[in-house]
């Protein structure tokens, strides 16, 4: 489980009130500052029908603090139809920080729905917002989508945002796809790619390809050349 679909004891070292009624965290909520926060995650969490209006009074709000705190909390919220509908939604504000906090929780939830709603945001302006749609992505993953991050990795102008979609596409690769990302990385400047390309040679290689294998065991790092020396040793092997 996600660490954010675990219900916290305390929030800013707050204890979250759970069980109370939904009327009692309204008003601590709207009347309470210290406690506003905590109480957000508390009625994420209460499992009575009347306090979905309030939440989405909250996701509604016209303070951006709040609309992110209650779009976070739901990642702790029994999942329903209604949940995703408004976390859906969130990935349309206009507040970069709400459109982060509802990518992190269709990660944490693996709200499937969301996939049209990611599949735009790969081309945001913000790096970040882009790094928090490739690991939402991530959790809701579908065959189709390697290339439709490949794309995305392809144009990547931030090297962090690059990092971590490099990261997942060489997690996810398969039989059919991995050749795409060994063609690039092979003789990519980082080190770590040069790397990743031997290590998918050497779950998916063939004797077919063992000159270009080589060609990386004399790389100028150690740790692409010990990589490209397994990947050899196990097509040999096989």
């Amino acid at each position: 489980m996600s660490d954010m679909r675990k219900r916290p004891e305390k929030i800013d070292g707050v204890p979250v009130p759970y069980g109370n009624s939904v009327e009692k965290l309204r008003e601590i909520i709207d009347t309470n500052k210290t406690m506003r926060w905590a109480a957000i995650y508390a009625l994420a969490a209460h499992s009575g029908a009347d306090s979905f209006p309030l939440i989405k009074s909250y996701v509604s709000s016209s303070d951006w603090c709040v609309r992110r705190a209650m779009i976070s909390a739901l990642a702790i919220r029994q999942y329903d139809e209604g949940i995703g509908s408004i976390v859906n939604e969130a990935l349309a504000d206009s507040s970069e920080y709400i459109v982060r906090a509802a990518c992190k929780v269709i990660s944490a939830c693996g709200i499937k729905s969301a996939r049209d709603g990611i599949a735009r945001l790969l081309d945001s302006k913000s790096d970040q917002t882009r790094i928090a749609a490739y690991e939402a992505l991530e959790s809701i993953w579908l065959p189709e989508d390697f290339s439709l991050m490949f794309k995305a990795f392809q144009s990547e102008r931030s090297d962090e945002a690059r990092k971590a979609a490099a990261f997942i596409l060489f997690n996810k690769a398969t039989a059919s796809e991995w050749r795409a990302l060994f063609d690039i990385w092979k003789s990519d400047p980082v080190n770590r790619h040069r790397k990743w390309a031997c290590d998918l040679a050497c779950g998916f290689g063939s004797k077919a390809m063992l000159s270009e294998i080589k060609t990386l065991a004399n790389d100028v790092d150690g740790h692409v050349r010990m990589a490209a020396t397994r990947a050899i040793d196990k097509i040999l092997s096989d």
